[in-house]
């Protein structure tokens, strides 16, 4: 059985999750083989293949019979390609985990402002060209914390405990909120930066 959608909403939601370019051909078949008669209102999906759009592209089925597209932030513009490289465009991967990262962070300064805890005010630092030792000596100061610490850490083989304590050291010095991100690729996770707005 048909589903009466909002064709522009289909639009919009594969554009929305990023298929668009050269990322359209990560679709999986049987959106492929449809989306272009279901955004331009020729056919419609049935429920199961909505629930399964639904999926794939992260956003609720009661989207799709939306009137008109919700209005959300334009992550891309926060996107910065600081080492000059060639961009395509961002992945759905990429996007998703951004997406979640925001949402993450909105999470983490209601939880600190639901329980009074002071939240550590974002610091701004400066460096001029220098040479990569000269660079992680300027970093290690601002974060107080000496080489001889981070070989110590490095024993512990924990992949997790390693991470959280750098992550720790980033909040409670410079405060920055640090998280994993999944499924994207590596050179894409070097390409871009993305710069969240300050803890308020």
């Amino acid at each position: 059985m048909e589903i009466n959608v909002n064709s522009i909403m289909m639009k919009w939601a594969r554009q929305y999750a990023g298929y668009i370019g050269e990322y359209e051909s990560l679709l999986p078949q049987y959106i492929k083989c449809n989306y272009i008669d279901w955004e331009n209102g020729d056919k419609k999906p049935t429920w199961n293949q909505l629930r399964k759009i639904s999926r794939k592209y992260n956003v609720p089925t009661a989207f799709f019979f939306m009137d008109e597209p919700p209005i959300v932030e334009d992550y891309t513009r926060k996107l910065h390609n600081y080492r000059n490289r060639d961009a395509n465009g961002e992945s759905p991967s990429l996007l998703y985990n951004i997406r979640q990262a925001e949402f993450k962070r909105e999470t983490y300064m209601e939880l600190c402002e639901d329980t009074n805890k002071k939240l550590i005010p974002f610091k701004n630092f400066f460096f001029s060209k220098s040479s990569p030792v000269d660079f992680s000596k300027y970093i290690r100061s601002i974060l107080d914390f000496d080489l001889d610490s981070q070989k110590e850490l490095c024993n512990d083989f924990n992949h997790y405990s390693f991470l959280n304590h750098w992550k720790n050291i980033l909040n409670e010095k410079l405060g920055i909120l640090v998280f994993e991100s999944q499924n994207v690729n590596i050179h894409e996770c070097e390409l871009c930066a993305y710069i969240m707005m300050k803890l308020r």
